[in-house]
């Protein structure tokens, strides 16, 4: 075994492993005092743990002590640990007690390896038992969630924790002698640098997911999750753009509306506002882009369209009666205009809507 221990060869494998180990901790360490991530930490000690258990076993290639070996041992156990405490986070899902009460007892058990150098076949094996439970039980999480990246990453933790569990009955075998200490080296590297893989991935959706909230705030009305003015100025200038034609546009108004907020109050008026914004999408979404243009004000663009089907959503419009839950009888006035060249201003033909329907909103009063 210290002939193993003085090689060149292997000196050279430990110092590698020692050195890679040394990279990715002061990577996942500064990556974690940027973003704060509760499972990059643990990800972080995980290196520190592996780069300490490669520098104990380097050391005890040149120090005759078998206490450099245990402490080598101790660290295999810790890296195992922390490694499982960053991927259980990370996936939000909840530790085995049962699991860590086992590698305690193994953490135990390796504790008089130390002092009696002729038990340190069992400290190998019970350290990299334990390591490789740690693994295997995060790759069998991994693969139930049933992504392609963690399925990806759960496989090669299994592989990974089946070398680790037979690696103490290998361990003097000349062909793994050979080839061996560096193939788990860099197996083992490139599990570890895989966990980055899934980090910026899921950071990546963490981001697409705040993109697309922020660009839904911005086309969207926060009272009445309608579209709104912004949305129809990108529709409109779409419009324009293309020269497109046979566009329809209603320009909407509720009647009586003040009665509600001088009744009932404001709440009550944003409540009655939600409660004609869902009704109005539920029955034209379909035909539609509903708009709520400001107030008790909204906006309906129908596009490749006739100006009969115009005509026909207006008188709709004209006789809808929206069930408020407050006693106060709501009708709606509606103008309308039709885009059917291109010469046609939209914005000309939206004021053109709006004039008719404060003509209408005038009649019905009368």
């Amino acid at each position: 075994m210290n002939d193993i221990f003085e090689s060149i060869y292997f000196e050279t494998i430990i110092l590698s492993l020692l050195s890679g180990a040394f990279v990715l901790m002061l990577f996942t360490l500064l990556l974690f005092s940027i973003q704060k991530n509760p499972y990059m930490k643990y990800w972080g000690l995980f290196w520190v743990s592996t780069t300490l258990m490669f520098l104990s076993l380097f050391v005890s290639i040149h120090v005759d002590s078998i206490f450099f070996v245990g402490l080598y041992l101790w660290f295999v156990l810790l890296a195992g640990y922390f490694l499982y405490k960053g991927c259980y986070l990370f996936i939000n899902k909840k530790e085995s007690n049962s699991l860590h009460i086992i590698i305690l007892i193994f953490a135990l058990i390796i504790l008089p390896t130390i002092l009696f150098p002729d038990w340190i076949g069992w400290g190998i094996v019970f350290a990299f038992l334990g390591y490789g439970l740690y693994l295997f039980s995060i790759g069998k999480s991994y693969l139930s969630l049933s992504k392609r990246t963690m399925t990806y990453l759960g496989i090669i933790m299994i592989v990974f924790s089946v070398f680790s569990i037979i690696y103490p009955f290998i361990l003097f075998s000349t062909w793994f002698l050979n080839y061996g200490y560096l193939l788990f080296g860099i197996l083992g590297l490139f599990m570890g640098i895989s966990l980055y893989l899934v980090h910026f991935q899921k950071e990546r959706q963490a981001f697409i997911s705040v993109q697309n909230k922020l660009e839904y705030l911005i086309m969207h009305d926060p009272l009445t999750n309608l579209y709104n003015r912004a949305y129809m100025s990108e529709v409109f200038n779409e419009m324009m753009n293309n020269g497109e034609i046979n566009v329809g546009l209603l320009f909407i108004d509720m009647n009586d509306f003040k009665l509600v907020n001088d009744r009932y109050g404001h709440r009550a008026g944003d409540e009655s506002l939600v409660h004609i914004a869902i009704e109005l999408k539920e029955l034209f979404s379909n035909t539609a882009d509903v708009c709520r243009f400001g107030g008790d004000e909204f906006v309906m663009i129908l596009r490749d369209t006739t100006y009969e089907s115009v005509k026909n959503v207006q008188e709709l419009i004209l006789k809808f009666h929206p069930t408020l839950p407050y006693d106060v009888d709501i009708t709606l006035a509606a103008g309308v205009s039709f885009k059917d060249k291109t010469s046609q201003d939209i914005y000309t033909l939206l004021d053109e809507a709006e004039r008719e329907m404060y003509s209408i909103k005038q009649t019905q009063k009368s």
